[in-house]
Order: structure tokens, then C-alpha cells, then sequence
């Protein structure tokens, strides 16, 4: 037993035990900025136990919150509309390996997540892909509900070992790559 269980008792919820479960941020940008560097390692797990072994995810970038200027907020889905909702948006740099070749890609991804009870809860998520390094000749494919792909399902992944107290301490990055951010989603 860990000495936090130790101390605390039996009969204390998770967030109570763990000393971790409550450095799960409580705001948006906080989050995402622990979230993010973890992501790569997720993502990459779950694409391993879903037999999907010819890409991985190298890293992460930097979130970005401004929201896009859209000509109709109507259009965005119901469930995104409520004023809990928040978004960012953030890149991911896939190494792909195929027939002998090695390819670089960039996803894109638009995520929402809404706090509930002191929790975070996914809500939805909408990705991308384009070539890395972004070229002008081959702009990104179209944007696609992602809410049920391997980035999704590391996020919620993610956000139940935050919530339970199950993160590692935070890693200093050690990667210098930039990656070329392209808001067209």
C-alpha cells in the first residue's frame, strides 16, 4: 500500500489518496499542457493493442486556445454549442513506416472537453492529416469526426489516470522539433 493510502485510510475516495489525482488542473490551459506531453506515449499504446504497429506518434506540440472565427456558430454540433464546452487545438507528428519507406505526417486536431464536478469529460474531437512539413501544394485532407480514433481514445485514456491519480510526474521535453501548425480545421 502506497504511504498516501496508508495515511489517508480505506475509506477515502482516489482523489483524496493520491497526491497526483489532485494535480489534475483545474483549467483548460493547464491541462492541456500536461496533457500534451504524455499524448505520444498513449496514443502510441493504443494504436499497439489495436494491431496498428506501421505508425507512431513521435510528439506533441504546443496547444493553441484562440477558438476559430467561424461565419456560422450554428453549424458547430449540439453538443459542442453549451458554454461549458471548451476547445484547443493542438499537433501531432506521425512517423509512419511503409513498404521499406519512412513518411512524415502532421495531424491536426480540434478538441472539446467540458469540466464536470471538478473532472474533465471529453466531448468531442475533430482531426486531420497533411504531410510534414506542411507544404502549400498538398494542403491537409478534410477535417473528420475523430471522437472514436486512437488520439481520442488516449485522451479519455488520459484524463481517467488524471482524475484517478494515476499520471507519472511530468517529463522535461527533450524534443527541440517544431512543427508547422496549420488552423484550417
Amino acid at each position: 500500500m502506497s504511504p498516501a493510502v496508508a495515511e489517508s485510510g480505506s475509506g477515502s475516495s482516489p482523489a483524496e489518496r493520491s497526491p497526483l489525482a489532485r494535480a489534475c488542473p483545474s483549467t483548460l490551459s493547464a491541462l492541456a499542457e500536461r496533457m500534451l506531453p504524455d499524448l505520444p506515449g498513449y496514443i502510441n499504446r493504443v494504436r499497439i493493442r489495436a494491431g496498428i504497429a506501421t505508425s507512431y506518434i513521435l510528439l506533441a506540440a504546443k496547444p493553441e486556445f484562440e477558438p476559430l472565427a467561424l461565419s456560422n456558430p450554428a453549424d458547430l454540433p449540439p453538443e459542442v454549442q453549451s458554454a461549458d464546452v471548451k476547445q484547443f487545438f493542438f499537433t501531432t507528428l506521425m512517423r509512419r513506416y511503409d513498404s521499406g519507406r519512412v513518411s512524415n505526417l502532421q495531424e491536426y486536431h480540434w478538441l472539446f472537453l467540458a469540466r464536470q464536478h471538478q473532472d474533465w469529460q471529453f466531448v468531442t474531437m475533430y482531426s486531420t492529416i497533411g504531410v510534414y512539413p506542411a507544404a502549400i501544394d498538398r494542403p491537409p485532407l478534410p477535417p473528420r469526426n475523430s471522437s472514436d480514433g486512437s488520439a481520442a481514445q488516449a485522451i479519455k485514456t488520459w484524463l481517467r489516470d488524471c482524475q484517478t491519480g494515476n499520471l507519472q510526474p511530468p517529463q522535461k521535453p527533450t524534443n527541440k522539433l517544431k512543427i508547422k501548425r496549420n488552423r484550417t480545421i
